[in-house]
């Protein structure tokens, strides 16, 4: 979807575009009606409330064949969907689920990968950490395009032993959680060493580093400078069934995903109440979310096939999910 900034006159007319939601059924129903031409409607921009995510109406949407194990997922905000292949490469989709390109091949050398893990998009440059050559490689998101790596094999200082998940604090630093080091490091963009049994890692609004635990059923959270541990703030899923978290996300409001090996994808408020459970995953693993309110789960055990699961969420009808397009 596109958007814009908010004009200084919010009375002024605008044409927008509008995901209708029908609430009598449990499907997403998007029209996009500028596109199609199908309906131009104005409205005044002091009429649209900001929608709120309602998590309890999750929906399984579609499925992506990466063709091989899948762990790691992240969402361009073109749209695109990358995930990464235990074939040695990463998959890139479009938002129908159509394989575009592909990123690297199977291998050790530059732009190569031997078992890539974790997936992290920071603009248009896109990282894969590779558990099994011990260092996080970064790429043109474009045109998959190599552009350099960082860390090696051990336990010093910008060091890793098997990267997992990583993610960014909005601070132009990246964070990297080390599965065997059972710790999280921090570099900056370009891989340089900031500071310094984790699985994955997740920022918050706030700042607060939220590391999944596996051996302890349970995650973690640091303070945004990452030294010290909010012992308050660890926390696991009240309602249960929190066995083995592997892989975090969260999102703009403060709602939390975490995906346990046993097969459950667990929502959480900001709170950390249960607000949904969703079971029948594969060993899911990576997740990412997208700025239209979808959430992709990496799936590493699905036998038939790997593949990221999409879900989405559906928003009370009397919240109108309008974006600005173009002044009329």
């Amino acid at each position: 979807m596109a958007t814009a900034s908010t004009p200084q006159d919010e009375s002024e007319q605008y044409w927008v575009n509008l995901s209708v939601i029908t609430l009598s059924s449990h499907d997403f129903i998007e029209h996009s009606l500028w596109e199609r031409g199908l309906l131009q409607i104005k409205i005044s921009l002091s009429t649209v409330s900001k929608a709120s995510r309602d998590y309890t109406t999750l929906t399984n949407q579609r499925s992506f064949n990466v063709g091989n194990r899948t762990t790691g997922v992240a969402v361009h905000t073109n749209g695109e969907v990358f995930a990464g292949s235990r074939a040695g490469f990463v998959q890139v989709f479009s938002e129908d689920g159509t394989a575009v390109r592909r990123i690297g091949s199977k291998g050790n050398g530059d732009g190569q990968f031997q078992r890539p893990w974790g997936l992290l998009l920071v603009g248009d440059r896109l990282y894969v950490s590779d558990d099994n050559l011990h260092h996080v490689q970064y790429f043109s998101a474009t045109n998959g395009q190599y552009i350099s790596q960082f860390g090696s094999e051990g336990n010093g200082n910008g060091q890793f032993s098997r990267p997992f998940g990583m993610s960014t604090d909005g601070k132009s630093n990246i964070l990297v959680a080390e599965h065997s080091n059972k710790r999280v490091q921090v570099f900056k963009e370009d891989g340089t060493f900031c500071d310094g049994t984790a699985s994955d890692v997740a920022v918050d609004n706030e700042g607060k580093i939220h590391v999944t635990i596996q051996s302890q059923h349970h995650v973690q959270v640091f303070s945004p400078d990452g030294k010290t541990h909010l012992e308050v703030d660890t926390y696991n899923n009240p309602a249960g069934n929190f066995n083995t978290p592997d892989g975090i996300a969260i999102d703009d409001e403060g709602y939390i995903f975490v995906s346990s090996n046993n097969g459950y994808l667990h929502v959480l408020s900001p709170d950390r109440k249960q607000v949904k459970l969703i079971p029948g995953l594969v060993y899911p693993w990576g997740g990412a979310l997208d700025k239209d309110g979808y959430i992709y789960v990496a799936e590493y055990g699905n036998n038939r096939q790997s593949v990221p699961e999409v879900l989405s969420t559906r928003v009370n009808m009397q919240l109108l999910m309008a974006d600005v397009l173009t002044k009329y």
